[in-house]
């Protein structure tokens, strides 16, 4: 964790309370805490303020891909669909196992995008679309497949939105969506896969192993000088965050 007041990292391993050591997911609620997500399915949950760590071991044994906050609900990205968390009753809800009728049953869930009323899911087939409001998301009938057919290059890992428009981040670059259809920024895009993306001051940003590239609404420019292999990308604090194989930036 970086205080930017301080100017300086502070680290958790086995000996603070951390659970594992294969953190594949992280993110913070609205009351500051910080909730973490490992690669055997355990799930934590710590308070800075106290100090005071909370686990939770609903997803053991299945590994936990990305984590995302509406309120009091968590989205957790599984090797198996969607999980939803009620952070007040400290509970499962129920788990999205079937995202449509387009792609298989348990199919791994690489990025969640809650959006106005929309839940968006990237996975390896493409992308799956419902509405929040619908009563049963575990139905496959009102989940919406986005898929090559529709425009998508490759498997999707990444999802954000930028002015009403969702981004896809895929093996063959970054796609923007518009009425059911997907199409490929590709001007000026190098031909390597995206593995994140974020918005940050109004603009679209991707992360690839050649480094991070901007869209301008015409075409991708490379963003700063990052020769490492990009790994994943936050807006926050002012900054863009990218984490590297070799450190964050």
């Amino acid at each position: 964790m970086f205080d930017v007041v301080q100017q300086a990292f502070s680290s958790w391993t086995n000996t603070e309370g951390l659970a594992h050591n294969d953190v594949t997911a992280i993110t913070c609620d609205g009351a500051g805490n910080i909730w973490l997500g490992f690669g055997n399915g355990l799930m934590q949950r710590y308070d800075p303020s106290a100090s005071r760590w909370f686990l939770a071991d609903d997803f053991q044994d299945h590994r936990i891909h990305c984590l995302k906050i509406r309120g009091d609900t968590l989205f957790v990205g599984l090797d198996i669909g969607i999980s939803v968390y009620l952070i007040s009753r400290e509970e499962v809800k129920e788990t999205y196992r079937n995202l449509g009728r387009d792609f298989r049953t348990e199919i791994p869930v690489e990025d969640i995008l809650v959006s106005g009323n929309d839940i968006w899911a990237a996975t390896e087939q493409g992308v799956a679309r419902s509405r929040l409001d619908y009563a049963n998301l575990l139905d496959p009938e009102n989940w919406t497949d986005y898929t090559v057919a529709s425009g998508l290059p490759d498997s999707v890992t990444s999802l954000t939105v930028l002015e009403n428009r969702v981004y896809a981040g895929t093996a063959g670059g970054v796609a923007v969506e518009n009425a059911g259809f997907w199409t490929v920024l590709d001007n000026g895009f190098p031909s390597t896969d995206v593995v994140d993306l974020s918005v940050h001051e109004g603009t679209v940003h991707a992360a690839t192993s050649q480094g991070v590239y901007q869209w301008n609404g015409q075409g991708w420019t490379r963003f700063g000088t990052l020769s490492p292999s990009v790994l994943t990308l936050i807006s926050a604090n002012g900054a863009l965050w990218v984490g590297t194989e070799q450190g964050v930036f």
